[in-house]
């Protein structure tokens, strides 16, 4: 009966290792609190004026970064955060927003393209043109930034595209054997 019970709670710990893991989050907890009751990017986007000194935490991909003396200037698509606060998808994007964050950011490290979480609060609008019209951003002072690192591309060896590994193979070549010979090797 003791050794059931310590295997029990070997699996309970197990478990409970297991599942903390899970819920990480890359903006501190003091900035999540004060961000509990944070406008959406939505509401902010419409008119940001009535939201100046509320903190939020938003997200997206950089379009664009600017430095300026003393500080810099960062231009995201946003996009919604998944629950570890990644940004998802940017076919769900309801607009742009600026981040001005005091001092240099280098402009190599947030490029084009990259994703970021960031939490910070309002300071009011910018208007700047985007194709043609004067579009309005929304622009909040930078407190806390996550770059999220790129996928390293995958490799896969050419074997693992084979449908038939131990038959004839893709098209029958001698290639589709692991040792490089075979039946289709055969004159």
């Amino acid at each position: 009966m003791g050794k059931r019970r310590s295997v029990q709670l070997s699996l309970v710990l197990v478990l409970l290792m297991l599942t903390a893991g899970c819920a990480q989050y890359v903006i501190s907890s003091q900035l999540r609190e004060q961000a509990v009751d944070a406008p959406t990017f939505a509401a902010v986007l419409e008119n940001p004026d009535n939201f100046i000194g509320q903190t939020v935490i938003w997200g997206g991909i950089i379009i664009d970064t600017t430095n300026e003396p003393g500080y810099t200037s960062i231009k995201v698509l946003q996009t919604p955060l998944g629950s570890d606060q990644l940004p998802t998808n940017a076919e769900y994007s309801q607009g742009r927003f600026i981040i001005r964050a005091s001092g240099y950011l280098d402009g190599e490290v947030y490029q084009k393209g990259k994703r970021i979480t960031v939490a910070g609060r309002v300071t009011g609008k910018e208007i700047l043109p985007v194709s043609g019209i004067q579009y309005t951003y929304p622009v909040i002072s930078l407190e806390e930034i996550h770059l999220w690192q790129q996928p390293a591309p995958a490799y896969y060896s050419p074997y693992y595209y084979r449908p038939y590994f131990w038959g004839w193979g893709w098209y029958g070549s001698c290639l589709s054997y692991p040792w490089g010979w075979g039946p289709a090797c055969l004159p």
